[in-house]
C-alpha cells in the first residue's frame, strides 16, 4: 500500500493527496478538500465517520502540502519508505502513525 505515497519524495510535487481508488468521491469530501487547498493548513486528515478515528491517519484519507517544510517531510517519508515493509493489513496506518502523525498533529 505504500507505493501510492511515492510522489511524496518527488521534488516537483507540491501537494499530495492519498485516497483509496475503490472509494467513491462524495460531495462532502470534495468540499473538505477544496477548503483545505485554499487554507494555510499543511496537512489534511479526513475523519468524517466514527470508524475513521480508530487510527491517527487512515492510509487513503490524508493530504499534505509539500511546498512548506519540504526537507522535514522528505526525511520522514524516506524513513517511512526505508523500513521493512510488512505486507499485512493496517501496516500503512502503522507507518503513518510512527512517521507522519508526529508532524501532522502540530500543523
Amino acid at each position: 500500500m505504500t507505493w501510492r505515497w511515492l510522489p511524496l519524495i518527488d521534488q516537483v510535487v507540491d501537494s499530495f493527496m492519498s485516497r483509496n481508488s475503490d472509494s467513491k468521491i462524495i460531495s462532502r469530501e470534495e468540499a473538505a478538500v477544496r477548503e483545505w487547498l485554499v487554507s494555510d493548513r499543511i496537512f489534511q486528515v479526513m475523519r468524517d465517520h466514527p470508524h475513521h478515528c480508530i487510527y491517527a491517519i487512515l492510509g487513503g484519507m490524508w493530504g499534505v502540502k509539500m511546498n512548506q517544510d519540504r526537507a522535514k517531510f522528505a526525511l520522514a517519508f524516506k524513513k517511512m519508505f526505508s523500513v521493512n515493509h510488512l505486507h499485512k493489513y493496517d501496516y500503512d496506518q502503522f507507518l503513518l502513525k510512527e512517521h507522519i502523525w508526529p508532524i501532522a498533529k502540530t500543523r
